[in-house]
């Protein structure tokens, strides 16, 4: 284990192998039933590892007794845990959001993890069940009857008034967000999408010669794709309220462009990009529904949270296995 940089080196012990391609150490779980040495090599192995681990667990049974036996969350709190598969043709608890995938056969796993590595702007974010982040989704249930004001998003708030609740939202605090004025929760929003240290929309193919709109998507992660369909799904309704707030889809095309792609005055042309980026976006607004039929951005806003990020600081994980087992043995 002490040569997993190379690139390719494999070992096995206690029905486990380990593998290491393409910077990942591949552990490859091919018990069927729980047995204690394989779990506390399997501990070892993601305490030790320099490369991002992906546990690779054979059948179902195993993957649902360290799930119901809470050893799957503690697997989790590893570091370098990078993402799990679970090899077999039923249906188990997929959690793509923490990277947990069912799949039928390995030849899967290499495709899955190229997409992964597209850019993640909410990497650790507290996503809902859908994998939406929640910030995003309590921001768009407050519109849900307030997208009837007069310049909406085109309107400014103060700044000071905007920085206090940025900070507060970034704290997942939202007692104040029911009563608040609209044009500032609009402001809110667009500051919240600006500020993502990687932006909503980071492929260059938005900047092409030949733009190919589905091509932009397809070049984005999951997460980002998902959140960029609820958004122009929202901008959309906000857009059928145009006799009222005044703002139709090229309008909003233009308004919350700066917050979803980052221009750079260094840019060659920065003025170009921005204009295609407003003619992207307002393609999307006005198409929309002939590139992602049958969606509303609220069918995927519910209220349960799932915490992701939480726990990765470093720890013993074979420390926290022996408390769990004497915890357990207390119990029985």
């Amino acid at each position: 284990m002490q040569e997993i940089k190379q690139d390719k080196i494999m070992t096995q012990n206690y029905n486990i192998e380990t593998t290491v391609e393409q910077n990942y150490l591949k552990i490859y779980l091919n018990e069927e039933t729980f047995q204690q040495p394989s779990i506390e090599y399997l501990l070892n192995c993601l305490n030790i590892s320099v490369n991002r681990v992906v546990i690779i667990i054979k059948y179902q049974a195993y993957f649902q007794f360290i799930q119901q036996n809470l050893v799957l969350e503690m697997i989790r709190k590893a570091p370098k845990l990078h993402s799990i598969f679970v090899l077999g043709d039923e249906q188990i608890d997929e959690y793509k959001d923490k990277n947990i995938f069912r799949i039928e056969s390995v030849k899967e796993i290499d495709n899955i993890l190229e997409g992964l590595e597209k850019k993640n702007s909410f990497e650790n974010e507290r996503l809902n069940k859908y994998g939406v982040p929640i910030i995003i989704q309590e921001l768009l249930k407050y519109f849900k009857n307030n997208m009837h004001h007069e310049g909406l998003f085109r309107k400014c708030a103060l700044n000071s008034e905007i920085q206090q609740f940025m900070e507060e939202i970034k704290n997942y605090d939202f007692t104040r967000l029911q009563n608040a004025n609209p044009h500032l929760v609009a402001c809110v929003l667009k500051q919240y999408l600006g500020q993502l240290e990687v932006p909503l929309i980071n492929t260059e193919q938005i900047f092409s010669k030949d733009l190919n709109a589905i091509g932009v998507i397809n070049d984005l992660s999951e997460i980002n794709a998902r959140v960029f369909f609820m958004i122009i799904s929202f901008f959309q309704e906000v857009a059928k309220f145009e006799e009222q707030n005044k703002m139709n889809a090229k309008t909003l095309g233009m308004l919350i462009a700066p917050s979803m792609v980052k221009f750079s005055a260094q840019n060659d042309n920065p003025l170009e990009k921005i204009n295609k980026t407003i003619m992207f976006l307002q393609k999307y607004l006005e198409n929309f529904h002939k590139f992602v039929p049958n969606f509303h951005y609220e069918d995927l806003l519910e209220k349960e949270e799932t915490e992701v990020g939480e726990g990765l600081e470093d720890c013993n994980l074979k420390e926290e296995w022996a408390k769990m087992n004497k915890v357990k043995q207390h119990i029985i």
